[in-house]
């Protein structure tokens, strides 16, 4: 009778196993840095995109302003053309900057609405309603006119971003 145990023990594996397990460390602290990284960047484009918009509803209050207020000066020059204290190139020029105020407000307005919808999707809250809600503040009743008359201001004061 013969009992026995035969075991197989390598003396040498050139570390393989241990330089597995420190790969599989560092993979692991790489991907949690990533991660980290991902976080505070995500974080800083929110808050970044939300200053952004913040600034782009006083941009578009002030250009709104602006056309009341290019408004306002084309009246005042083509009262002074009719009177005579002014003449024609005066009148062009105070239409010329109530159109670039127009043309200036429309533009803020777009950049506002853009940024909005960039923040929604940084901050993760963009959905179906929010860019229906969007839309509705949008109508065709709400644009920018470039009608001279009275009726326009009364339309400008309705308009909100």
């Amino acid at each position: 009778n013969q009992i026995g145990i035969q075991a197989s023990l390598p003396i040498y594996t050139g570390g393989r196993t241990s330089a597995q397990v420190r790969q599989s460390t560092h993979l692991l602290e790489q991907s949690q840095y990533d991660l980290l990284d991902q976080q505070r960047s995500t974080t800083q484009s929110v808050r970044s995109l939300y200053s952004q918009v913040r600034s782009d509803v006083l941009t578009v209050k002030a250009r709104k302003q602006a056309i009341v207020s290019s408004r306002s000066a084309l009246e005042a020059t083509r009262s002074g053309y009719e009177v005579g204290t002014r003449n024609i190139v005066d009148v062009l020029d105070a239409e010329q900057a109530l159109y670039q105020a127009l043309a200036d407000y429309a533009s803020s307005r777009y950049t506002y609405v853009l940024d909005l919808l960039n923040l929604r999707q940084a901050a993760g809250i963009i959905d179906i309603n929010s860019v229906r809600d969007l839309n509705e503040s949008l109508k065709a009743d709400r644009q920018v006119s470039l009608v001279l008359n009275d009726e326009s201001s009364d339309e400008l004061e309705n308009v909100t971003p």
